[in-house]
C-alpha cells in the first residue's frame, strides 16, 4: 500500500520578549537554552559599518540603545552576512536582517549568534517595530507526500487545481510566466515544510504574510486561504 503522508518534526517560531531591557532578554535566552536544549531563535540582527565593510563583531539584536551585542557567526551561510549587507544596504551605516540560529555564551562571557538562515531583510522604516525575538517551537507535523509534479514543481497530494486563477501572465517586462494555482487543506506551516523537504534547492524568502520558494525555472508562493493554503506556481520566465 502506498503511503500518502509522512511524519516530520516541523519548525515554527513563536513570539518571545522585547529586545530591551537587555538583562531581561539575556535571562530569557539562558532560560530557554536550559529548558529547551538546542533551541533556535529568530532575531532582528543589526550589522554596523566597520573600517572595511560591515562588521560581524559588535552586531546587535535589535536597534535599541542597550541592545545585546553578539558576534554574528555566518560560516553556515553560502553568502555571508557582510556580503548581503554590502549589496542590500549600500550607502547605509547599518543593515538589519531577520536571522535564525542559536545563541552561545563563549568562555569570555561574550555572546555568539550562529546564523543558519536569513529569513528576510529589515528596511530602515521597519526596524523600530522589529523590537522582539522569536523562539523555535518544534511540533510533529504530518507532511503530505508529493502528487504528480507540475512542470517539475512538487505538488502536495490532495491539492486541488484552481484553473480560474491560473494562465499566462507577464510579471515583469519581457518575462512571461505561466501561473498555476492550487488549494490544499493544510495550514501554511505544513505547506512550507512540504516545500522545504521536496524543493530543497530553492531559495526561501518571506514576503509579508507569504512565503516564496524561488528556483531558476520559476517559483512557488504560499499564502493563507479560508480553507488552508493557496499554492501559486509561476513557471518561467520564457
Amino acid at each position: 500500500m502506498k503511503k500518502t503522508t509522512t511524519k516530520n518534526t516541523a519548525r515554527k517560531f513563536v513570539r518571545g520578549p522585547s529586545v530591551t531591557p537587555n538583562d531581561k532578554l539575556v535571562a530569557w535566552f539562558e532560560r530557554q537554552i536550559l529548558e529547551g536544549g538546542a533551541r533556535q531563535f529568530r532575531v532582528p540582527l543589526v550589522l554596523r559599518q566597520g573600517q572595511v565593510g560591515f562588521s560581524l563583531r559588535g552586531a546587535r539584536i535589535g536597534a535599541a540603545a542597550d541592545a545585546i551585542e553578539v558576534y554574528a557567526n555566518d560560516s553556515a551561510l553560502g553568502i555571508g552576512l557582510a556580503d548581503r549587507a554590502a549589496t542590500h544596504c549600500k550607502g547605509r551605516r547599518t543593515c538589519a536582517f531577520w536571522v535564525e540560529g542559536s545563541l552561545v555564551r563563549e568562555a569570555t562571557g561574550e555572546f555568539r549568534f550562529d546564523v543558519i538562515r536569513v529569513s528576510s531583510s529589515i528596511e530602515p522604516d521597519a526596524i523600530a517595530s522589529a523590537n522582539y525575538v522569536e523562539v523555535e517551537e518544534r511540533i510533529e507535523r504530518t507532511i503530505p507526500e508529493p502528487a504528480e509534479p507540475e512542470q517539475g514543481f512538487p505538488i502536495p497530494r490532495g491539492a486541488r487545481r484552481n484553473d480560474s486563477l491560473g494562465g499566462a501572465t507577464s510579471l515583469a517586462p519581457g518575462r512571461n510566466y505561466t501561473l498555476r494555482v492550487y488549494d490544499v487543506d493544510c495550514d501554511m506551516e505544513t505547506a512550507t515544510a512540504f516545500y522545504e523537504r521536496y524543493l530543497p534547492e530553492s531559495k526561501r524568502a518571506s514576503e509579508g504574510q507569504e512565503v516564496k520558494f524561488a528556483t531558476p525555472r520559476g517559483y512557488v508562493k504560499l499564502s493563507r486561504s479560508a480553507h488552508g493554503t493557496r499554492i501559486t506556481l509561476a513557471v518561467g520566465p520564457q
